[in-house]
């Protein structure tokens, strides 16, 4: 991931720059399912889901640094030297990373199977062959899309215009995405833990969702108010 941030920041072109944010739009997807992974094998079944939500309230205190801070980074040293700090602060803790996290409990014991292309590939053809994997990663893409498009893209811009603001106050106002879904995430694994109901978790999620898109695209919500929807979408 620094390499690539590293890449992006470097060229003058906009087709490498382009192949650069690519490239690490494809390492960024696989870092949230690691932490699924690591945290499948160290902790029990029964805390999975309040883990997860964890794990997504520290992925999003990140994200809220990467609204208004790193809209007054770029704002002082420009965007290719803020990239250049950030590429530095991931390879310190891709070190840390290396250096204290092990994929098993106990690692150093443990002989793992040879595992070849071919039988994960079968392994592959049936998770895909299930209904639910295809309906869970539906309510995946419709819950999760608008987040991506609106608090990691275009809300910037969006909330500048629609309140005439500054980048970096419409940048505070997208931390606010971020901060509620930091609270929400355990929150939500908690309700889903504690009433052993997925179902329960997702319909709350999609209703706050769903809510809070319609009012900050469609309604004439204050800047106050403007606040607290970004809060709630969850």
């Amino acid at each position: 991931m620094c390499i690539r941030l590293v890449f992006f920041a470097s060229t003058d072109s906009v087709f490498t720059a382009s192949i650069g944010r690519f490239l690490i739009g494809i390492g960024s997807a696989f870092s949230f399912i690691g932490v699924l992974v690591l945290l499948s094998r160290w902790f029990p079944p029964q805390h999975f889901a309040i883990l997860a939500g964890i794990a997504q309230l520290m992925s999003s205190i990140g994200a809220m640094f990467g609204e208004m801070p790193l809209a007054a980074l770029i704002g002082q040293v420009g965007w290719r030297n803020a990239s250049f700090i950030l590429a530095a602060i991931g390879f310190f803790l891709a070190l840390l990373l290396w250096a204290f996290i092990r994929d098993y409990p106990h690692q150093s014991t443990q002989s793992l199977p040879t595992q070849r292309f071919r039988d994960e590939w079968k392994r592959l053809k049936e998770v895909c062959r299930r209904s639910y994997t295809w309906l869970t990663g539906a309510y995946a893409f419709a819950i999760w899309t608008p987040i991506a498009v609106f608090a990691a893209l275009w809300g910037v811009p969006f909330l500048q215009e629609k309140y005439q603001v500054s980048v970096v106050t419409a940048s505070g106002m997208c931390s606010m995405i971020w901060l509620g879904i930091g609270i929400g995430s355990p929150l939500l694994g908690w309700i889903s833990d504690r009433f052993n109901s997925r179902r329960l978790a997702l319909g709350i999620s999609s209703v706050f969702g769903l809510s809070a898109t319609l009012l900050i695209l469609y309604a004439d919500v204050s800047m106050s108010w403007g606040y607290v929807v970004c809060f709630c979408w969850v």
